[in-house]
């Protein structure tokens, strides 16, 4: 008995990994999409490239933060949920945030060009994946209900 009391706290992180590793995977379904549709659309400010970097930057940036935020919310030891942030959390929190905004600067910004490594509207385009799959998700689980934990 003790131990199904032990395994109850998990059920709900487990719940909580399978929402963020099912959001990865909806940022890759509607990369794939987003840039198949700058393939079809063949514009200028709209290149599968941009859109590409954008969505990569955009799915390590939430792959990372992910990873750094998992747990943070609950602590199963002290079966209370609260938020624990630390101030070493909080460092890599904002370095991650710095790296991606300086990988941002360095694909838009022109270095010696007429323009960056990438187009803006594509870039934003292939970043807003990631915002797409968070509220996908968001909708999809408030209306369905379809992550429920084991007990």
């Amino acid at each position: 008995m003790a131990k199904e009391n032990s395994s109850r706290p998990h059920g709900k992180q487990d719940l909580e990994l399978r929402r963020l590793k099912r959001i990865e995977m909806l940022i890759g379904a509607i990369l794939l999409v987003l840039v198949a549709a700058a393939f079809l659309m063949k514009k200028p400010f709209f290149r599968p490239f941009d859109v590409l970097a954008g969505g990569v930057v955009a799915y390590l940036y939430f792959h990372f933060l992910a990873k750094t935020m998992y747990g943070a919310f609950y602590a199963p030891e002290d079966d209370r949920e609260e938020i624990n942030i630390s101030p070493h959390l909080l460092f890599k929190i904002i370095i991650l945030t710095l790296v991606s905004v300086v990988v941002t600067l360095l694909l838009l910004v022109p270095m010696g060009r007429e323009v960056g490594l990438c187009r803006p509207v594509g870039y934003l385009v292939g970043f807003s994946a990631m915002f797409m799959a968070i509220l996908g998700d968001g909708v999809f689980t408030g209306l369905f209900g379809t992550l429920k934990p084991k007990e």
